[in-house]
């Protein structure tokens, strides 16, 4: 068995969730660091989502929840260690502001 390096990065243009991540049909991959950084100058919330069979984004699925990230902050989570392996799953997050955070990830997948 081998692993190779999963990464994924987006900036949000909307406040509704978007998903960043969700695994190929047969892939086993687990997340290990998620941070989001803050491109603007004033406070943003922040909320990131794992749900693991599906498109749920709310409190129910919820990692952090309405986080309040200072000008310019940066959140990490690390490590993390989230195990995904259904196609149907995402790892999402929402914004109070459009345009205002980057969200990264990275982990490993079973080749």
């Amino acid at each position: 068995m081998s692993w190779d390096i999963v990464n994924a990065q987006a900036q949000n243009s909307t406040t509704s969730a978007t998903s960043i991540y969700s695994p190929a049909s047969g892939e086993k991959v687990t997340i290990k660091h998620i941070s989001a950084c803050n491109t603007t100058a004033n406070p943003v919330k922040l909320s990131i989502f794992y749900d693991s069979d599906g498109s749920t984004y709310d409190e129910s699925t919820a990692l952090v929840y309405e986080h309040e990230l200072e000008p310019y902050g940066v959140f990490e989570w690390c490590p993390c260690f989230l195990g995904m392996n259904n196609a149907s799953g995402n790892i999402a997050y929402s914004t109070s502001v459009s345009n205002a955070i980057t969200l990264t990830l990275s982990g490993v997948k079973e080749s």
